[in-house]
């Protein structure tokens, strides 16, 4: 876990269901998300507003495991995330971001 500059809250985890719904009580702009795993175990990334709620989450997946590690934030609020790989990786597109917009990690 790490906080901004903004007190956000940045949290890296994995999960093994076959996929995570977050409620629309539970984030920034009142739409659900609904993170789908790929594989075996899928390691995700959530931010949190200073009220714990989700501004926005991805989850990366393959059809073997992925965990995070750690990670940092960089000083253009980007993320640079280590952590161990079973395949080759694809990124969650944008449509699981709370703004639409496209979320490198």
């Amino acid at each position: 876990m790490q906080v901004t500059e903004n007190n956000e809250i940045v949290l890296v985890g994995e999960f093994t269901s076959s996929e995570i719904i977050i409620p629309i009580e539970e984030t920034v702009n009142g739409e659900e998300i609904i993170l789908h795993n790929q594989g075996n175990i899928d390691s995700v990334i959530v931010k949190l507003n200073m009220d714990k709620k989700v501004i926005w989450a991805k989850s990366q997946g393959t059809s073997g495991y992925e965990r995070y590690i750690d990670f940092f934030i960089t000083s253009d609020d980007g993320y640079v995330v280590t952590g161990v790989l079973g395949n080759s990786a694809t990124v969650i597109d944008a449509t699981n971001t709370v703004d639409g917009t496209e979320k490198d990690i």
